[in-house]
């Protein structure tokens, strides 16, 4: 026992406690006649919405943006949509509203089912590239570990959401971003702008050229973010398109969520439920949280020191900051956990009793997002989402306090 104990890398951790409490979820849930499943997965009524509700509307790209103010991806995600359209182009007579006719049209979904096919192949190239290595924990159980689990495949694959997709793309920036190849880093770049240019937001991660002070690339990630952004507007409208999308943004700016997937939403919840506050009230107070999250998450990003933490902090902006975003953005720590993998490859045996109990807190955490945790319906009233974003938020706080405390020991042997 202690010579297999002596070989358990970080990964089997991982797998263990991901595969281990999905496995259990499903063998439960046989037991409970699905009700386990039910309660795990978004609601049945927009399966599949987010995909076909763009896909309709790339199908009008000269009027998409001024028809609803739901259009608001950048135009070249609306690309993407369009070739996916034009494999089944169908049109509807009425309205590019009804996004369930364009769903339920002729072998719609074999689309939908090819284009989930070719995510799951390019995050497995992705995992690859990190770990260069094909075993089957690399190749099989850990691409699964990840595709079964409640970021991916309870949320963000039912809604048929982009936000899967740009996930893969920035892990392999973050990766490529510190290449030996040249042709890498400037594809790291390059991944960058295509992200922002499907979601905006992933922009932030051009945060790491400023750290390193890389100003020449700085200056190369701009251009290439006007370049994808602002040029495909040419098919979408042109200035009248970019103005409705601005608009579009500016009304979902203002959306006064009340969930535990964003700051601000988890903050307006809490006031409302246990402080007895009207929702008008506890706005303020909810944006005040945000901005004061925003700020340690940057301030924590700058002074960290290992790559694994500046990327959490980054990806917890992505998650967490934006008030109109949903749990499946919880995918967005997909980059977390591939570089958390990848800088702890090393033999459990070989750390020190106290990088046992820190990895193995940051492993339990990390596992416990990247699984399906059907528990949390017990602990919050039958809200799987809300355990995810409690999980994801004690990974937070934890590193930010790890990142602090350093900061203050070294000052302290210093003097």
């Amino acid at each position: 026992m202690k010579k297999i104990y002596s070989k358990i890398q970080m990964i089997d951790v991982f797998l263990i406690i991901s595969l281990g409490i999905t496995g259990l979820c499903f063998l439960l849930n046989i037991r409970n006649h699905g009700g386990y499943f039910l309660c795990s997965v978004m609601d049945a009524e927009s399966s599949f919405s987010d995909f076909f509700y763009h896909i309709a509307g790339s199908s009008d790209p000269a009027h998409m943006y001024m028809t609803d103010s739901r259009f608001c991806f950048p135009p070249l995600a609306y690309c993407m949509y369009w070739l996916l359209w034009r494999v089944h182009p169908y049109e509807d007579p009425e309205s590019i509203m009804n996004w369930l006719n364009f769903k339920n049209a002729d072998n719609a979904m074999l689309v939908l089912i090819i284009y989930d096919i070719l995510f799951a192949f390019l995050l497995v190239y992705c995992i690859t590239e990190y770990y260069k290595k094909t075993g089957i924990k690399y190749m099989l159980l850990l691409p699964a570990a990840i595709i079964i689990s409640y970021p991916f495949f309870c949320t963000s694959l039912q809604r048929g959401n982009s936000v899967a997709l740009v996930a893969v793309l920035i892990a392999l920036a973050w990766l490529w971003m510190d290449s030996e190849s040249a042709v890498k880093q400037e594809a790291a770049m390059i991944l960058i702008a295509v992200a922002a240019a499907f979601k905006f937001y992933p922009a932030v991660m051009g945060l790491m050229y400023i750290k390193r002070k890389d100003w020449k690339r700085v200056v190369r990630l701009i251009l290439y973010g006007i370049l994808f952004i602002f040029v495909p507007f040419l098919f979408f409208g042109g200035f009248r398109g970019l103005s409705a999308l601005i608009s579009n943004l500016t009304s979902l700016s203002m959306i006064k969520t009340t969930q535990y997937g964003t700051i601000r939403g988890m903050t307006l919840y809490l006031l409302e439920k246990y402080g007895q506050m009207e929702l008008a009230a506890a706005l303020p107070i909810g944006v005040c949280m945000e901005t004061a999250f925003l700020g340690c998450s940057v301030g924590c990003f700058f002074l960290s020191r290992r790559k694994w933490q500046s990327i959490l902090f980054i990806s917890g902006i992505l998650v967490s900051y934006i008030a109109s975003g949903y749990i499946y953005n919880t995918v967005y720590y997909l980059p977390v956990l591939l570089m958390f993998l990848r800088e702890h490859q090393e033999y459990v045996d070989t750390y020190s009793r106290r990088e046992k109990y820190w990895k193995g807190i940051n492993i339990l955490i990390l596992g416990l997002i990247f699984c399906i945790p059907c528990f949390w319906i017990y602990v919050f009233h039958g809200q799987l989402n809300e355990g995810t974003a409690v999980m994801a938020y004690l990974l937070l706080l934890l590193n930010m306090a790890d990142v602090i405390y350093s900061v203050v020991r070294q000052k302290r042997i210093a003097l």
